[in-house]
């Protein structure tokens, strides 16, 4: 598996990247999903269509965050990226090393069969009635999907990761997830 290598030029650039106002939508898509949970500050459709629209944005800045992460690229630091990784994932249900993972060979093997993030759609035994029912549930149930399409990769008898060191940090992101 190869390692990100970035230029001198890049790395420049990473350092001089501000990733502060990416971490505001932490909080405040813990308020926007509260405010939804308690119905704040009124019953009313305006106000639940305001915090459902606010809050799914800060849930796709949350992704796009962990996604940046993915390629260390959040910040400066690859030891910072990571860690965030993780503490994204696991607030997300995937873990960080299996997003990752998932996602390097996607970029590898695009729209191939060795394509594990798009594997439903990718495979050319799939059929299309099944990768039709997939997206739907994909989209609408994209929360529980989730750690289904990126877990695959772990949990499938024929799973590319071999390394020992690899499997074991999975399985301590996979135990973070249940003890949160």
């Amino acid at each position: 598996m190869s390692v990100t290598q970035f230029t001198e030029q890049e790395l420049k650039d990473l350092e001089e990247k501000t990733t502060i106002p990416r971490f505001l939508f932490l909080p405040l898509g813990l308020v926007g999903l509260w405010c939804l949970a308690v119905y704040w500050p009124s019953q009313a459709i305006g106000w639940q269509i305001f915090w459902t629209l606010f809050t799914s944005y800060c849930l796709f800045c949350w992704t796009s965050c962990f996604h940046e992460c993915s390629h260390h690229t959040l910040s400066g630091s690859k030891n910072a990226s990571i860690w965030l990784g993780r503490i994204l994932g696991t607030a997300m249900f995937v873990p960080y090393t299996v997003y990752r993972e998932s996602h390097i060979r996607h970029h590898a093997y695009l729209n191939k069969p060795s394509d594990w993030e798009l594997w439903p759609y990718s495979d050319p035994n799939t059929s299309l009635r099944f990768r039709r029912v997939f997206i739907w549930f994909d989209l609408v149930l994209g929360l529980f999907m989730a750690p289904y399409i990126y877990g695959r990769i772990f949990w499938h008898k024929d799973s590319p990761l071999t390394d020992p060191k690899v499997r074991q940090t999975i399985r301590y992101e996979y135990a973070a997830i249940v003890l949160f």
